[in-house]
């Protein structure tokens, strides 16, 4: 028999564990995710001037010279 106010440790050990398996990989998901992003955008930053001219130029249906130094 448990007395009133004790903690029932084994439960919330249990809630632990599965809140930080959860937690961890939603993190290794999120690491994923910005690595992935941070390589798109330095690609783009590396092609920069080969893009976006012809991003403009598809926004305004003409095309531009124009490049970023």
């Amino acid at each position: 028999m448990k007395k009133r106010g004790q903690l029932d440790l084994t439960g919330i050990q249990e809630g632990v564990v599965s809140m930080l398996s959860t937690l961890s990989n939603g993190l290794t998901i999120l690491g994923f995710v910005v690595s992935l992003l941070s390589l798109g955008i330095f690609i783009l930053l590396k092609n920069i001037n080969s893009v976006l001219p012809r991003l403009l130029g598809v926004f305004t249906r003409k095309p531009l010279n124009f490049s970023i130094y």
